[in-house]
């Protein structure tokens, strides 16, 4: 959740998929923090909101820029809360170990 927030979501899945391969996860670790990981709360997307906020009401901008960090807080709880209703209704999470148009690792539970 650290690098996400600190550097972003693609560099924390590459951990994500890194950790998995080693088997160092269970797989409903790995789809709660799939999860997790999901969204743009991170402090490269609050740069980018402050440059378009910043483009449409020039004004409005230090009035943004004081809600930015309660907006980034926002986003990454709400992230969390859907990575808990994921972990509380998936009860058994099959892990993808392959990528072919054949496999049958997707599916939805009954």
């Amino acid at each position: 959740m650290g690098s996400k927030t600190a550097v972003n979501e693609f560099v924390a899945y590459d951990k994500l998929g890194q950790l998995q391969k080693e088997g160092k996860l269970d797989p409903k670790s790995v789809l709660v923090a799939t999860y997790a990981l999901c969204g743009f709360s991170n402090f490269g997307s609050m740069g980018i909101q402050m440059e378009v906020i910043g483009g449409l009401a020039p004004g409005r901008k230090t009035v943004a820029s004081k809600v930015m960090l309660r907006a980034l807080c926002a986003g990454a709880i709400a992230c969390f809360m859907n990575a808990t209703v994921a972990g509380i209704l998936i009860s058994d999470p099959v892990v993808c170990n392959s990528a072919n148009s054949n496999s049958t690792c997707f599916r939805i539970p009954s």
